[in-house]
């Protein structure tokens, strides 16, 4: 009992130092700009979180540069609907779909609470898998060896 209260102990321990920086860590400030596809995901999460929508409009990205980022979004990828005229994001959504509510709370360290509690999903996995063939100690030491690497 000792050993499982440990094991979940060092679990836990590391899920809420993932969880301290993702809260913590001043995203803008490190960041001079955005890489590769970045900026499609990051303006669709932010559109869905604030507007609803997938539409790309000024406001996306008059909201870029109001959240401190010095270089703009380059590179996005978008599309006219020939029908309306209006134009819209041009890439999968299911991640900004995901991460918009952590993004409308969080702002945009909720990208990184988003991957801190997937990154926990997935150590629980891990865990919960090798506890199936280990010891509670021994799986946690693999799952946590893992979140080391």
């Amino acid at each position: 009992m000792l050993n499982e209260r440990r094991s979940s102990f060092a679990l836990g321990a590391a899920v809420l130092v993932l969880l301290g920086f993702a809260l913590t860590a001043r995203v803008p400030a490190h960041k001079q700009g955005f890489f590769s596809d970045e900026a499609t995901y990051h303006m669709m999460a932010y559109s869905l979180a604030y507007d609803g929508d997938l539409r790309y409009e000024p406001r996306d990205l008059a909201r870029v540069y109001e959240l401190g980022y010095s270089a703009g979004p380059s590179g996005i990828f978008l599309k006219r609907d020939p029908d309306t005229g209006l134009i819209y994001y041009s890439k999968a959504f299911a991640y900004p779909l995901a991460a918009a509510p952590f993004v409308r709370v969080f702002g945009d360290n909720g990208f990184l609470v988003l991957h801190a509690l997937l990154f926990a999903v997935v150590l629980g996995a891990a865990y919960a898998y090798l506890r199936r063939a280990v010891s509670e100690p021994t799986a946690a030491t693999y799952a946590l060896t893992y979140f080391l690497a």
